[in-house]
């Protein structure tokens, strides 16, 4: 069976989140034909990521794997980690780095010291989740394109299939 899918980066969305979380479950409905669905998605794409398979119903469609690359999302009790592992039938990988220059800065003064999960593992436990730190990989870089540079990694380590 083959697998559909989706790239979100972080260019353009901070205006357009919201809408994205609504209008992407209906464009992924419509536009998709293949029934398993991996979501990569890197920056403020990993929190539209997050919001779609928290509100996940996907009739025809099924989240398999999520990627998160330098996520912009709290990596907290905030948020229901465990529930939106739960949305999806293969695995959230979240690809970390401590050096990421706008994850230590920008993220903590916008969340109020609070780590994002593209900085630090996520806290929560679950089975689903997957926590790689690729900090002496990616060095100091928040670049979508050093951190697309780390999936052979993950597909080298096993952790992700093609």
């Amino acid at each position: 069976m083959s697998n559909g899918f989706i790239a979100l980066a972080s260019e353009n969305l901070v205006s357009n989140t919201d809408r994205l979380c609504l209008s992407l479950p209906i464009s992924i409905e419509s536009q998709i034909p293949e029934q398993n669905i991996c979501l990569l998605a890197h920056s403020l794409g990993a929190r539209v990521a997050y919001y779609c398979m928290e509100s996940w119903s996907g009739n025809k469609h099924s989240l398999f794997d999520i990627i998160l690359l330098a996520g912009a999302v709290r990596r907290d009790t905030s948020k229901d980690w465990g529930y939106v592992a739960s949305q999806i039938n293969g695995t959230l990988i979240n690809v970390y780095n401590d050096n990421d220059p706008d994850l230590k800065t920008k993220f903590k003064l916008a969340e109020a010291g609070n780590h994002a999960c593209g900085q630090k593992p996520i806290k929560e436990y679950h089975s689903k989740i997957r926590n790689e730190d690729a900090t002496d990989f990616i060095g100091k870089s928040h670049s979508l394109s050093s951190y697309l540079n780390y999936l052979p990694e993950l597909v080298r380590k096993g952790l992700w299939r093609v």
